[in-house]
């Protein structure tokens, strides 16, 4: 819910946002990647049976998304930690290993899309949307 929060208060020129923690880390993976990684894992004889976690391997805080979006748009934004969005029992790191996906199936890394070029096809495609509604 955060990455379509964050681009849709960009894409509307908003000049704040309110939000919790900036700093714990996700593993965030593109819809489409993992859709094609299932499809191409499921022709795979030696998948049969296995459990894989379908991520990036790669961490990112909602600091970066911020950061990210600021560099795609040329826009500022003023965040404003507001408590009704911070967790309680906060998990600071949560990554998706990608060890076992790597060994029976190596293509893996050239499914990856660097998280600024997703963030950038989102900012596009939601921008799209709000001109159309």
């Amino acid at each position: 819910f955060i990455i379509p929060k964050i681009i849709e208060h960009f894409v509307r020129g908003e000049k704040e946002i309110r939000l919790g923690n900036l700093k714990p880390t996700r593993d965030f993976i593109d819809l489409d990647i993992a859709s094609r990684m299932i499809c191409d894992l499921i022709d795979m004889p030696k998948s049969i049976g296995e459990i894989f976690n379908l991520c990036s391997g790669h961490g990112y805080s909602v600091q970066d998304l911020i950061d990210y979006m600021v560099e795609i748009t040329g826009r500022e934004i003023k965040v404003i930690a507001d408590p009704a969005f911070v967790r309680k029992s906060e998990v600071w790191r949560l990554h998706g290993s990608v060890e076992k996906l790597i060994k029976i199936f190596p293509e893996h890394a050239s499914y990856r899309m660097p998280m600024k070029r997703c963030l950038h096809e989102l900012f596009e495609n939601i921008k799209h949307s709000f001109k159309g509604a």
